[in-house]
């Protein structure tokens, strides 16, 4: 009968995703920019404000999840998730776009780390650990193609009212909590090892092994860089001659390249963890000079579409790699997923403060200050990491 209960989680898991997706994001800072007295420096400002707060939450939150139960917490997430999209709904000043973000980052930060160690648990009690990344990367995948369907419909909402995306999320939103407290708690096996972790410093101490820390600041600046650049991308499309109304297509694109990679997630097998890092070390950083370069807005738009959903199937087959080689306190896995979590909240807030003065100038100096940036960076962490032996494992 348990088995049964906890084979409902992953129907669960589907919808719950689902709703938890803000398929509002490429008209969010479009719409801030209607707004009186807003320029695209606040957008960072806001940004960076937001990247702050999850930041500071991410790692106690998690931690909180582990030792009181990873169900209160998304429950925690779906609420914080429903005042952001309430904030944004009836927002018409900056402040309100403050304040949005920090539930925001709340919402994501309850929910990072947490709903991966829930679902990896319930596979556990399901006794199909090993199918982790098959399973959570095809139910991503086909939340995507819905996903794809939802950001390209959205904009058209906008022309009855700017705000009309933001009260559909609010529905969405209350649907997001009702499922959290349908979840079916999974169990939480505790290792011997692991009973001396009495306190969240003691099990953030155990991210030092070999590997978690290195990979997780490669990583965590390519998912920085992603996180600062998404409230300048739409803007910047737009600057270049995209369409609002059309704006949500590259973003649905990028949900249904997903889809498609989801099937063939079987090929990461094939690779060893160090070619793959050489080969984002070359592709992202020249993506974000190609970014600069182009000027037309449907060729830059398609290459947003191909990066953006790649780098979601990509992140899935790695958080397995963590689950299975990289996170030795298996009691304490949200908190540990969450330490890169917030390694990748650090650069993100930093990138986007930094990068929102530059885009005022212009937003092709600031992505091609990203690309140099990001390729710098991720060049001096691959020389680091190349002898290494763990990075001489297949993914």
């Amino acid at each position: 009968m348990e088995r049964t209960h906890l084979e409902g989680n992953l129907t669960k898991y589907f919808w719950f995703v689902l709703c938890m997706r803000r398929n509002y994001v490429p008209i969010l800072s479009i719409f801030f920019l209607t707004l009186p007295d807003t320029t695209a420096k606040q957008i960072g400002i806001f940004s960076g404000i937001g990247w702050l707060a999850q930041f500071l939450f991410e790692i106690p939150s998690s931690y909180a999840a582990d030792k009181f139960g990873h169900k209160r917490t998304l429950i925690a997430a779906a609420l914080f998730m429903g005042a952001a999209s309430t904030l944004y709904a009836f927002a018409d000043s900056f402040a309100y776009f403050v304040a949005a973000a920090v539930f925001f980052a709340l919402g994501f930060s309850f929910n990072s780390g947490t709903l991966e160690a829930f679902m990896h648990d319930t596979l556990v009690g399901l006794k199909r650990e090993s199918e982790y990344a098959a399973i959570t990367t095809k139910i991503s995948g086909y939340v995507s193609l819905i996903s794809a369907f939802i950001i390209i419909l959205l904009p058209f909402l906008t022309s009855l009212s700017i705000r009309a995306p933001f009260y559909v999320y609010m529905c969405v939103d209350l649907i997001a909590v009702l499922i959290a407290f349908s979840f079916v708690k999974a169990p939480q096996a505790v290792e011997v090892a692991e009973v001396k972790l009495n306190n969240m410093f003691s099990v953030i101490n155990t991210a030092r092994n070999d590997g978690f820390m290195p990979l997780s600041l490669f990583f965590g600046l390519i998912a920085g860089c992603m996180g600062a650049d998404i409230n300048f991308r739409y803007p910047y499309l737009q600057s270049l001659g995209y369409p609002v109304v059309l704006i949500g297509v590259v973003m649905g694109m990028s949900r249904i390249v997903w889809f498609v990679l989801s099937r063939y997630t079987h090929v990461f097998k094939r690779f060893r963890v160090q070619q793959l890092l050489l080969a984002e070390l070359v592709a992202i950083p020249l993506f974000y000079l190609l970014t600069a370069y182009l000027s037309n807005p449907y060729v830059v738009g398609a290459l947003y579409s191909l990066v953006i959903g790649y780098y979601w199937v990509r992140t899935q087959v790695f958080t397995h790699h963590y689950l299975a080689h990289l996170v030795k306190a298996k009691r304490f896995k949200a908190t540990m997923l969450s330490v890169r979590a917030q390694i990748e909240s650090i650069f993100a807030g930093v990138i986007a403060l930094g990068v929102g003065f530059v885009m005022v100038r212009s937003y092709k100096l600031g992505f091609y200050t990203m690309g140099v940036g990001l390729f710098v960076c991720l060049l001096a962490l691959y020389l680091y990491m190349s002898p290494k032996e763990y990075v001489q494992k297949a993914i």
